[in-house]
């Protein structure tokens, strides 16, 4: 014979297990013996949860689930949360940018920007997906690249219980290239400078040289010439880094600009690995150029070779 008080006992379980397989964050004890967790938070993302045992803690999570208004999720906000993930991940704010910039340009005002995204299976997706292929004139790279955007806000959907299938993971992308426009790409002749282009432009310098031999900037674009160094990294080289006796340059910082916060800074390159340029010949007179000038300018102390409107800049 049943016994009912069991019975209830085991749905209760039930139904305590189910709402906390719905919790996204870890339930731990501190070293403190108290016991946390985070619920999430439309203001901050998530807040933490502090009580004096776990079944306490527990019975806070079960009560926010139980209290949340059973609205659909869109797609938009979830977008939101994968958002906050990539700040916690530290993310820089170039990248931020680029990624809000990304969600107007694939996303807003489309179909499914609103749409609850239990909804968006993989056939809602993949009509998705050829429309805005095709209303956006997408070249293929720049449709891998909305592909990728909702890969990671499925899969920190699927991660926080929201559904249960990305649907990403039944598209056959490369399918959709014949639906891209088609890039026509430059010949060989258009991608290089030519022997005649590069006597033009060192003409150019030679007269700047001669002209206006304190202006800088000719001085930078001739090192940039010689080494394939980008502007970033011409802009953040310290003389600490120009090794005359051993005749290279190491190659380890990068000016870089912050949309957001609208100011210039020193970061690592743009694949964050150092690197060595041999210095020639023609390398090692033009930087011993540069120095004498900037002893003469008496501005030689602590510098960055920083190209600027008006040169390279002081650190």
């Amino acid at each position: 014979m049943l016994d009912l008080h069991d019975v209830q006992n085991s749905m209760e379980s039930m139904k305590r297990d189910e709402f906390l397989k719905k919790h996204q964050y870890k339930i731990w004890q501190g070293k403190d013996g108290k016991w946390y967790t985070y619920l999430p938070d439309d203001k901050k993302g998530r807040v933490k949860k502090k009580k004096s045992s776990k079944k306490e803690i527990e019975n806070v999570v079960i009560e926010y689930y139980k209290n949340l208004k059973m609205e659909p999720i869109i797609f938009k906000e979830r977008y939101n949360v994968w958002i906050q993930r990539q700040l916690d991940c530290g993310v820089s704010n170039n990248t931020m940018n680029r990624y809000n910039c990304d969600y107007v340009r694939f996303f807003e005002d489309s179909t499914i920007e609103f749409m609850d995204i239990s909804k968006i299976d993989d056939e809602v997706l993949y009509c998705f997906l050829i429309n805005r292929i095709r209303q956006k004139e997408l070249s293929y790279r720049a449709a891998k690249t909305m592909f990728g955007m909702l890969n990671g806000i499925f899969q920190k959907a699927q991660k926080d219980k929201i559904i249960q299938v990305n649907p990403c993971e039944s598209i056959d992308f490369p399918v959709l290239r014949k639906h891209c426009k088609v890039q026509i790409g430059k010949t060989a002749e258009e991608r290089v400078v030519s022997d005649e282009q590069m006597k033009l432009l060192y003409d150019i310098i030679a007269q700047d040289h001669m002209n206006k031999p304190n202006y800088i900037p000719p001085y930078a674009i001739e090192l940039a010439s010689l080494t394939g160094m980008r502007v970033g990294e011409l802009a953040g080289l310290i003389w600490g880094n120009v090794n005359f006796k051993e005749k290279y340059i190491l190659v380890d910082r990068s000016e870089k600009y912050d949309r957001e916060k609208k100011a210039y800074f020193i970061d690592t390159t743009k694949n964050a690995k150092p690197r060595f340029i041999p210095m020639s010949r023609e390398i090692e007179a033009l930087l011993k150029q540069v120095k004498k000038l900037r002893q003469v300018m008496d501005i030689y102390a602590n510098m960055y070779l920083q190209m600027k409107m008006d040169g390279f800049m002081q650190e």
